[in-house]
């Protein structure tokens, strides 16, 4: 695949270095194509349909086929342009002489993912009708002045709702992850496609295929007694993080809405919930030697989203689902995995699991490796997620938790508006060059948006141009994985320029032959955590769409675009 060198940039002062995350045993997380109908060929199929019902029958025939001659010309001529793209932005010329004049630069964007291998589609049960009309494009905000307003301070009530948890969203019915249980109603509406919904039941089968016999996931995946005999599937992991390798593929599953009470994979689920619950200790605590607080956040996330998404079912439920069907009996685990979880033992659990982690939090806002230690910007994504989705399910969260978060995020940003975030530490700078940004600056912003930010606030606009800026080869899913979910919120054009490419790249990279058919495997930063954890990262990014429902609605994003007109 061919990469435009790079342009050279301009002279800047440098950034002082961060300091440089240590290694740890649990990778980070340390943690197509659809036809999109057009309206004009939506308007055809419906005056289609009401010819139909005006002509005489022996005349059907040539309409039927004048219209599909028609639409096939539709199609070929409002393909999306998929190659290269560019992107102005303004750069001051230097940190220490800021002046007036500013220098725009026009920077290639090169494909998002590289080594992308056109392969045969495997066999399996596929999409073959687009039914949902795609939303109208609204047009992004233009960036607003940089040095305006300041990060909102962590004193300053929380913005958008939600202020008595700290959090943006109230609690609604379902916890605001009832869309999944509508995946095929709302994933097209949303930016997905037909081969993007295959490619997820793809990884979601090769995922289930890889849960051992005690319920449980391994980052080395080929370890352990499970469903693919003789296990042959490349690249494991380099440490097992049961806990927290269990709690994402889950997520993976939950994402898509497949619960312990309904869905296909639901004996899966079951299995994976009892496994975390049994391992889970009295105070809480999820952790495991190889993947310390990252499992904690993952497992505990995991539990509060299952409970999210079945407080409101009927118990009845439960019987009327059965222990499987046909359909699903060749991926389901064993049928010992069948065993219904009770709600109450479910959301114990998930409580718990939210008590310990705002026990571990630090002084300073934030959580790191072990309990009470100094925070890092990439683990403090993990938890601020559960203890989100934990209030999302209704259980008890600390306000207080989350507004000593907000403190910890001040502290790590890297320029005064809030665009950029370090690891472990900031330098809050007048200004600082827009360029490629990092992993943790998407966990950042993603924050930002839990804890209240508007979308009009200059942090969230600079710091969306800079995730825009970024969409680099091998960059690695922990980037992705957090930017994706940025860009989804955020909405507008900016959102939908980033899913038309990044999507239809990700595709392109799932494997699709012999045993290791339906996963992924990258080079990026981070990716060296193996197959599962690759699958499972970009499976996530893939149900974006259902996973959550954007913060900022259409309402909001039409406002912002007036306001800035």
């Amino acid at each position: 695949m061919y990469i435009p060198p790079p342009v050279p940039p301009p002279q800047l002062v440098p950034v002082p270095r961060l300091d440089a995350a240590p290694p740890c045993a649990l990778p980070p997380p340390p943690p197509d194509a659809v036809v999109q109908e057009s309206r004009e060929r939506l308007r055809q199929r419906q005056a289609q349909f009401l010819v139909f019902a005006a002509l005489p029958g022996g005349l059907t025939s040539l309409v039927v086929h004048l219209g599909l001659l028609i639409g096939l010309a539709v199609y070929a001529l409002t393909q999306p342009f998929l190659g290269d793209r560019t992107i102005s932005v303004e750069v001051v010329p230097s940190v220490d002489e800021v002046t007036e004049d500013l220098v725009e630069l026009t920077v290639d964007i090169p494909p998002l993912l590289d080594d992308i291998v056109e392969a045969p589609l495997a066999e399996t049960q596929t999409w073959d009708d687009a039914t949902l009309e795609m939303p109208d494009q609204v047009l992004d905000a233009q960036l607003l002045d940089l040095l305006a307003p300041r990060m909102t301070s962590a004193s300053d009530p929380v913005l958008g709702g939600g202020v008595e948890s700290g959090f943006v969203a109230p609690r609604v019915r379902g916890g605001e992850l009832a869309t999944r249980a509508q995946r095929r109603r709302q994933a097209l509406a949303y930016g997905a496609t037909m081969d993007s919904e295959n490619a997820v039941d793809l990884a979601l089968e090769w995922l289930v295929r890889h849960q051992r016999s005690d319920g449980s996931w391994s980052f080395q995946h080929r370890a352990g007694d499970h469903q693919c005999p003789a296990c042959l599937c490349s690249a494991e992991g380099r440490a097992g993080a049961e806990n927290g390798a269990t709690g994402m593929v889950l997520l993976a599953l939950l994402g898509a809405g497949h619960t312990h009470r309904e869905g296909q994979y639901r004996e899966s689920v079951t299995g994976g919930l009892r496994y975390l619950i049994q391992r889970q200790k009295p105070d809480g605590n999820l952790m495991d030697a190889s993947g310390n607080m990252y499992s904690q956040g993952l497992a505990t996330l995991a539990l509060c989203e299952a409970v999210a998404m079945t407080r409101y079912t009927d118990q009845r439920s439960v019987a009327a689902a059965g222990a499987g069907d046909a359909e699903s009996a060749e991926a389901a685990t064993p049928s010992a995995f069948a065993q219904p979880i009770d709600f109450v033992e479910l959301s114990d659990a998930a409580q718990r699991g939210v008590q310990f982690i705002e026990y571990a939090q630090h002084a300073g806002g934030g959580w790191r490796y072990t309990p009470l230690q100094t925070g890092d910007t990439s683990i403090v994504g993990w938890q601020l997620m559960a203890l989100k989705s934990g209030y999302l399910a209704g259980l008890s969260v600390d306000p207080q938790v989350v507004k000593r978060s907000v403190v910890f995020l001040d502290s790590v940003a890297e320029d005064q508006v809030g665009s950029c975030y370090g690891y472990m530490s900031g330098t809050r700078r007048t200004r600082v060059p827009v360029g490629s940004a990092s992993a943790t600056t998407a966990i950042g912003l993603l924050c930002r948006m839990y804890t209240g930010w508007p979308r009009n606030h200059p942090g969230m606009t600079l710091g969306v141009k800079r995730l825009m800026l970024s969409r680099q080869p091998n960059k690695g899913m922990y980037f992705y994985y957090y930017a994706m979910q940025v860009m989804h919120h955020y909405g507008g054009a900016d959102w939908q320029e980033w899913n038309d490419g990044f999507r239809n790249d990700l595709v392109k990279q799932q494997r699709r032959q012999g045993r290791e058919a339906g996963s992924w495997l990258f080079r990026g930063a981070h990716d060296d955590a193996g197959r599962l954890y690759c699958t499972a990262m970009a499976a996530m990014c893939l149900e974006v769409y259902y996973r959550y429902s954007p913060i900022y609605g259409d309402e909001a994003v039409a406002a912002t675009t007036a306001d800035d007109r």
